[in-house]
């Protein structure tokens, strides 16, 4: 089975696929399979279900029951661009429930990836349990005892509901919580976290599925220190993930005349100096630091860079938030660099395009390097942690700015390409948070999009459910399209946010009045003379109640 490309027999070209599950049928005496993978090139590691194998050569696989289900990782050379696929080997006329399983699917970049396959993780981790037999009651154990007999054994609930109006989208009411050991009985010290989880699955009037596991490692870092890994090496850039205890993931991206940090994590008092360790990791002291939004996690160690005199980066609006969370209480507004729509950093071969997108906080920025096709959104587009459910933190913005900033960018993005400033089927996002990269950048976008829509449309009430992690004094979650439909295929999205004034923050009836608000601010990449002409343009355009969205195609013509 090639799961790479098909070889079609008409002598046309072959195709790519682009799926990345698999089934295959077997007879219901066989008791293994043979597995060949092989790397299209060298230096590729290859996993099958977390076990070493060797490209090109054989991997006997157990079968275990009626179903058995085989995730192949293949890593690149590099070590950060990776790709998964699922073999599940079902046996013929078998009377015996399907095992439980752990969802993966890795070519979905616009869901939360959650539940995931087990392995080894920073932080904590949120999952479920499935069977494919239809009716399958499922008991599992965390403690490493058999679910079986075990006193500890609970039921997972795989029911899931939708909304009457379908604008909620579908819901796993529980997940399980593995290694959640982040809480006040934490000495912040370096810590391992091992979980066995183990389960299986019954149904009357079958056979029971074999007892699985899984196993968990909670690896946390200590929360003094820092670690790193250089994603990016070509063309005389560099760029490392810089992550701290809490999995925040900053980019340290260097040129030829100088490096620029993306946000500044969050670290006790006493932790590692941030400005330090990048001096050191990129060999220049010529290092700022970018802050993309207010929050905490971004801002803690911006102190840091103004103690070294360098610069620090930031919209105006987030600048009372930076100044609540930054390590360094002497730090005041003064020391801040403040920056807006339209400001390009240049590095020197590496140029950074500033974008404005309020709505996760009201002083949102995103960076664009369209040379490199890479955009580097923090928390801006999704902050899902990693098997975690929840995306876009709404606890004291109006969720309409959020709708309108989202469609602004994506005709900004749409309009680049036409104009052959980026390639959309190349560029690559990287988040605050991800393990992994987006690459469906508008296919994500029109999921944040129905997801916002949803809300402005049908209400908090009807278009938002409870909230996983329920964090920063949320009460929601507002889902757009259906997790398990198609398959597990469906897109999913949540917004964790407060019901309360999700839709109360700013004095605005439509989310077009709002689209006039912000397109009226629109100031990037333009002339002080277009930007007075677009300014008397919009003003008229509000009395005369035309769409933004015409004007400015009419606006762009002219131009």
């Amino acid at each position: 089975m090639n799961v790479n490309w098909q070889y079609p027999t008409n002598d046309t070209k072959p195709t790519r696929k682009t799926t990345t599950s698999f089934v295959a049928e077997v007879d219901e005496n066989t008791t293994s399979i043979e597995i060949v993978p092989t790397a299209a090139s060298s230096g590729a590691k290859i996993t099958i279900n977390g076990e070493a194998a060797e490209s090109g050569k054989a991997y006997v696989g157990k079968l275990t029951g009626s179903s058995t289900r085989f995730v192949i990782e293949v890593t690149a050379k590099n070590g950060s661009d990776s790709k998964s696929y699922t073999l599940k080997v079902r046996q013929k006329n078998s009377n015996q429930v399907e095992e439980p399983y752990t969802y993966t699917d890795y070519d979905n970049y616009t869901d939360p990836f959650y539940p995931d396959a087990p392995g080894t993780f920073t932080v904590t981790q949120y999952m479920a349990l499935f069977s494919d037999t239809e009716g399958a009651q499922i008991k599992y154990t965390v403690d490493g005892s058999d679910p079986k007999t075990s006193a500890t054994a609970k039921v997972f609930d795989q029911t899931k509901f939708k909304a009457a109006s379908g604008a909620g989208g579908a819901e796993v009411k529980e997940l399980i919580t593995i290694g959640a050991d982040a809480g006040d009985d934490w000495d912040g010290k370096a810590k391992q976290t091992k979980v066995e989880l183990k389960a299986y699955a019954s149904k009357a009037g079958m056979e029971d599925s074999d007892v699985v596991t899984f196993t968990y490692i909670i690896d946390r870092m200590s929360k003094m220190e820092h670690k790193s890994r250089l994603m990016y090496d070509m063309d005389g850039m560099k760029v490392w993930s810089v992550i701290d205890y809490d999995s925040d993931k900053m980019y340290l991206i260097k040129g030829s005349k100088g490096a620029l940090l993306i946000d500044a994590g969050m670290a006790p008092a006493g932790a590692n100096n941030l400005y330090e360790y990048c001096k050191q990791l990129a060999g220049t002291e010529n290092i700022d630091v970018y802050i993309s939004h207010g929050h905490p996690d971004h801002t803690t160690q911006l102190g840091d860079f103004v103690k070294a005199g360098r610069k620090v980066y930031i919209n105006e609006k987030d600048i009372p938030m930076a100044l609540t969370y930054a390590n360094d209480k002497t730090v005041t507004k003064d020391d801040f660099t403040c920056i807006s729509e339209g400001y390009q950093f240049d590095l020197g071969g590496v140029v950074l395009d500033n974008y404005d997108i309020p709505g996760h906080t009201p002083g949102c920025m995103m960076l664009l390097d369209k040379a490199h096709n890479i955009l580097y959104s923090s928390d801006q587009l999704g902050c899902n942690r990693r098997s975690v459910a929840d995306s876009l933190t709404l606890v004291n913005n109006d969720v309409r700015v959020l709708l309108s900033s989202l469609r602004i960018f994506r005709d900004k993005v749409t309009a680049l390409e036409e104009a052959g400033e980026i390639d959309l089927d190349k560029l690559v996002v990287w988040s605050g948070h991800d393990d992994y990269e987006i690459h469906d950048l508008l296919g994500h976008l029109d999921t944040l999009i129905t997801a916002a829509q949803n809300i402005v449309d049908y209400g908090p009430e009807t278009a938002m459910r409870t909230s996983v992690r329920n964090t920063g004094g949320s009460d929601g979650a507002s889902f757009a399209g259906d997790r398990y439909a198609n398959g597990g295929t469906g897109h999913f999205i949540c917004m964790n946010g407060s019901k309360a004034n999700v839709l109360a923050g700013e004095d605005y009836t439509a989310v077009d009045e709002q689209d006039k608000k912000y397109r009226s601010d629109y100031s990037g990449g333009m002339s002080g003379a277009s930007r007075a002409v677009q300014g008397v343009c919009v003003r008229a355009l509000a009395m005369s109640g035309d769409t933004l969205f015409r004007f400015f195609e009419r606006f762009d013509q002219l131009v």
